[in-house]
């Protein structure tokens, strides 16, 4: 069967640029492809018009301007995205289309599939992601979805299109699907997780459409995400990762299988820098320390970078991860507050944190520190007290989110249960939205001008990390231009830091 796999538009929507390869689809189209089936990849978050320029704005920007443009372009059937996701699936006539979701681009995901059923209202359109195990009977209200994957997608794809292709369509047999018969919604079982990770094949980034119009640079750069492991045996309450994988197991590839992706990903694109999205790198200190290990061992000479917590790693470890090409490691700070970190289970404590930023600094690897401001029933003072705390760990850059209650979690239930979740809670779900707020401990408007404010002095604070850097550049680069030195410092920064 011909298959159309799209990741919705939403932060083109909003005005910003940040491209990537939605690895999850990738995943899938290898199955798919390995049944025999046609399959495409179209990330309509990637503009190949504007693909030479990242644009550059700053979170306070984001959170100012980003929801009113996000929900004016969905409301705007004339918005020039439609017009291309329109002709795209046109000139691919696919048989399936399959569209993946969080909770923010739920909304952009189901204006994908009523442009698909415009088009031809014989393509079956299925959903999935997230936002499509989290809040799958809401999916399935709308007339456009034929059919919603819940949880992990690969093996149900596969014997969905089986099913679609057999003249006797069976849909009820398929572990882990839902979809609509005679006005009802049937919810199969949960599918069991697939054991041996590493028995997928390589995700099929060679399927995505228009990657032979993004520049060379930008081409490797969103090529060189890798996952090595799923799941998280952690129980945040702000997180919907047990919902959406169904467990709190976490199945990790091989050392070797991980490394053998690299190298393939090396030589086949040119890929130097790379990015591990698994939820926590060194869940397990002696797969680390083994990926590590091979990585010296083959020669790869390549750059990464990760995800820890405070209390999975060690001296001894960052320096092992360093000589394997890893130069910055990222770590959920959330708060400074010992009785935040204790209501959102996040496991550490502040002075846990305080001593592996410590540790962190003096391994020479950069660090990137996620904080997270108006849990509910959140104080000012303890908000405070985690933006006091940036100053005291010293992070090379700070990235700071607003609370969002996404479906699934502990903290949604709490409160829906309460009655305190607003009408426009879908669109609302990211974070960086400050028009919304459930701390509960002082008036919204005073919340969302705290919000504002503290956004405000991340970006100044990352600002002046920067400058400091490329001042320290220049020092090491005297005899540069000064326009080669500006083009070279863009280009660095960019693949250091992202948007």
């Amino acid at each position: 069967m011909r298959v159309l796999l799209v990741n919705p538009p939403s932060l083109r929507l909003a005005g910003f640029q940040v491209p990537y390869f939605p690895i999850g689809l990738g995943y899938i189209a290898a199955m798919l492809v390995k049944e025999g089936h046609t399959v495409e990849i179209y990330n309509t978050d990637i503009d190949t018009v504007q693909s030479a320029r990242h644009s550059q704005h700053s979170t306070l920007d984001k959170a100012n301007t980003m929801y009113n443009k996000y929900s004016a372009a969905l409301q705007n059937p004339a918005h020039e995205v439609w017009g291309e996701v329109e002709k795209v699936i046109r000139e691919r006539n696919p048989e399936v289309v399959g569209i993946t979701c969080k909770v923010f681009d739920m909304a952009s995901a189901l204006v994908v599939a009523r442009i698909a059923k415009s088009v031809n209202k014989e393509i079956v359109v299925v959903l999935g992601g997230p936002a499509a195990t989290t809040c799958t009977d809401m999916v399935l209200e709308d007339q456009n979805v034929d059919c919603v994957v819940r949880g992990e997608g690969e093996i149900t794809m596969v014997e969905l299109l089986k099913a679609l292709q057999s003249s006797k369509l069976n849909l009820h047999s398929i572990d882990g699907l839902s979809f609509k018969e005679s006005g009802d919604i049937v919810h199969n079982k949960r599918r069991a997780l697939i054991e041996n990770i590493s028995s997928l094949p390589y995700p099929a980034r060679d399927l995505l459409l228009y990657a032979d119009k993004l520049p060379k640079w930008m081409f490797e750069s969103i090529m060189g995400g890798i996952i090595t492991s799923r799941g998280c045996p952690y129980a945040c309450t702000f997180c919907a990762n047990r919902t959406v994988w169904g467990s709190r197991k976490v199945r990790m590839r091989t050392a070797q299988d991980v490394v053998e992706e690299i190298l393939y990903l090396r030589d086949t694109y040119g890929v130097r820098r790379f990015i591990f999205w698994d939820d926590h790198f060194a869940t397990s200190r002696q797969r680390a320390v083994k990926i590590c290990n091979l990585l010296l061992e083959k020669r790869a000479d390549v750059h990464w970078l990760c995800l820890v917590r405070a209390d999975t790693i060690d001296e001894q470890l960052l320096e092992l991860m360093k000589k394997a090409g890893c130069y910055e490691v990222q770590m959920g700070v959330e708060s400074g507050s010992d009785r935040i970190l204790k209501k959102v289970k996040k496991g550490v404590t502040v002075e846990q944190i305080r001593k592996t930023a410590d540790i962190i600094r003096k391994s020479g690897l950069r660090w990137h520190a996620f904080l997270l401001v108006g849990i509910p029933g959140e104080t000012r003072e303890e908000m405070d007290a985690t933006m006091r705390l940036i100053t005291e760990l010293k992070p090379d850059r700070v990235q700071l989110s607003v609370f969002t209650p996404y479906p699934g979690t502990p903290l949604y239930q709490e409160l829906e249960e309460r009655g305190l979740l607003n009408d426009q809670k879908w669109l609302s779900a990211d974070v960086l939205n400050v028009d919304y707020s459930y701390v509960g401990t002082i008036p919204h408007e005073e919340f969302r001008k705290l919000a504002l404010q503290y956004l405000k002095e991340c970006d100044e604070y990352n600002e002046m990390n920067a400058q400091t850097s490329c001042y320290a550049y220049y020092l090491r680069h005297p005899t540069l231009s000064a326009k080669k030195l500006i083009k070279m410092i863009t280009k660095k920064f960019y693949a250091l830091w992202g948007d």
